[in-house]
Parts: structure tokens; sequence; C-alpha cells
């Protein structure tokens, strides 16, 4: 095994390539990819239901940190619209917004266009009453993040050091040993 400087100076920095590598296509797939998730449901209702408009749907969710909760709206059902509002522990109104979402077909590309994201101040600790009120029919999926996703932060540079180490291995030159002379 070389032991030469420069060839852990460059293993280290292919490391840190392969680690921003992974984080800048994890965050082109998913804009919440180095968010913490605390929770994740669905909202709203459809014609089948046979609410009157506009309906009322809620879900809570429990938070921890003292960071921002990142709401992520995305429709599963249907073109709506209508009000979000989000009431902290303590019963007081924190998040009022408007809304409209469009029902997209899946594909294999990322498409912002899907989501509406919001950041809500948090006011402490408790759980968090997140209604959704609805003009016309449909259904959303939530997903709320609060702070960073340290243990994925800290796992990747580990993962880009073990596919490193791998290839290193894998493609390193093989030395002949002096005991066998090489024949022609």
């Amino acid at each position: 095994m070389n032991f030469f400087i420069g060839t852990w100076l460059r293993r280290i920095a292919s490391t840190f390539a392969l680690t921003l590598l992974m984080v800048i296509g994890g965050v082109i797939i998913d804009q919440a990819y180095l968010d913490n998730p605390i929770g994740e449901g669905t909202l709203g209702v459809t014609a089948e239901e046979g609410y009157d408009m506009p309906a009322t749907t809620e879900i809570s969710v429990t938070a921890d940190g003292v960071d921002s909760i990142k709401i992520d709206l995305k429709s599963e059902l249907g073109d709506f619209g209508g009000d979000l509002e989000v009431l902290a522990p303590d019963g007081q109104m924190v998040f009022q917004n408007r809304f409209a979402l469009r029902h997209y077909p899946a594909t294999l590309m990322p498409n912002p266009a899907k989501w509406q994201i919001f950041n809500v101040r948090s006011i402490g600790k408790g759980t968090y009453l997140v209604r959704l009120t609805q003009e016309r029919p449909g259904r959303a999926k939530v997903f709320f993040y609060q702070g960073p996703f340290l243990a994925r932060m800290g796992t990747l540079p580990l993962i880009a050091a073990f596919i490193i180490l791998v290839l290193s291995f894998t493609f390193s030159s093989k030395k002949l040993s002096a005991s066998k002379p090489v024949e022609q």
C-alpha cells in the first residue's frame, strides 16, 4: 500500500467531490433532500365523498425543534385551490396563505411545478394543526419538515469514502513480486 501523501489527498478530494455530486443529485430529485422529515399525510376531499364546498380537512404534526416548519403540498387528485392555515400548540394562528394546486401526471423527471412549498415559523415544541379549506374537490399529499437532516449529512461522506475505497482497491495497479521472476 502506498502511503504517499499525494495519494491520500487525492482520495480525500475524490471523496469530497463524490459527496458533493450525491448531494446535488439528491437535491435535483427532491428539493427537501437535506430537510428533516417530521410527518406526512393527505388533505382534501374528492367529489365522490359528496361534501359541500368549501370543505375543510385537518392534520396535526408534532414539531420538536426551533427551526421553521416547511410544508410541501402536491396534488394527488384534481386541480383545486383554497386556504392553508396552521395553528400553534396554544391555538393561535401562525400561518395563513392561499394556494392553487394542479395535478400533473407522474413522470420520471422531477417537476417543481407540482409542489407548493410554505415555511411556517415555529413558536415552540408541540402539536401544530394544519387546516386546508378547499373551494373545489381534490386531494393533496402533504409533507412536513423541520431543520436539517443531520443523519443524512453525516452518512453521505462515509458512503462516498467507502465507494472511493472500493474503487481504489478494485482498480489499483498490481505490482509484481521480486520473488517471482517474469517469464518471457
